[in-house]
């Protein structure tokens, strides 16, 4: 995979099946990030939104490739899937199980954990208030942080887990932004062949994203 064998091969651990879908929205919302790191609002990242833990990590970030990043992406879904369905043992579609583990990639799984109501909500099937407390903050009058941070990701989790569909599908995705990535970025998500280099509508939707 790589010419220095002292990184780690992070993207050999095997894994189960994730939905084609749920690699789709992460790629969507993460962005690819190659040739070293980059600061967010939480720390550095690189690949798709992954988060290095050792040097050896951030050495990895330097030779990045996109072959590399979508192993890593599929290994850290993978261990965010497999707690999801740890913690919440209940019954539940794909396409929602896919939101609390898209939100778990995205605050971790102690983030996702601070959600307490939204979990009770669910363990008791109730997925409308279980989406409303994605959103609330202390008090009903208040907003999550998650709300304030990313208000428009925290409005497709809440809109999938209420009304049990796909918010990274062409149509979903793009009617929530006022600019759209165009279908020929989501079909190459979706089919699993996501492009080496983002094209000019996929860049002015993410721009468009990172300013609400």
């Amino acid at each position: 995979m790589t010419d220095h064998p002292e990184i780690p091969d992070l993207a050999a651990r095997p894994t189960p099946i994730i939905p084609q879908q749920l690699l789709a929205w992460t790629r969507v919302e993460e962005g690819l990030v190659l040739g070293g790191l980059k600061k967010d609002r939480e720390g550095w990242v690189f690949g798709y939104g992954h988060r290095p833990k050792t040097p050896a990590e951030r050495m990895l970030a330097r030779f990045c490739t996109a072959a590399i990043a979508e192993g890593i992406l599929l290994s850290d879904l993978t261990e965010h899937w497999e707690s999801v369905k740890f913690h919440f043992q209940v019954a539940m579609s794909e396409a929602r199980r896919a939101t609390l583990t898209q939100m778990s990639f995205q605050m971790g799984a102690a983030g996702l954990a601070g959600f307490v109501k939204t979990r009770e909500f669910i363990l008791h099937g109730d997925w409308y208030e279980a989406s409303q407390e994605i959103l609330r903050g202390k008090t009903r009058d208040d907003r999550s942080q998650l709300a304030i941070d990313t208000p428009q990701r925290a409005q497709r989790y809440a809109f999938a887990l209420r009304q049990d569909e796909w918010p990274s599908t062409i149509t979903e995705t793009a009617q929530r932004c006022d600019i759209g990535p165009g279908r020929g970025y989501f079909e190459r998500c979706i089919s699993g062949t996501p492009p080496a280099e983002e094209d000019e509508a996929m860049r002015k939707y993410r721009a468009k994203r990172d300013e609400d």
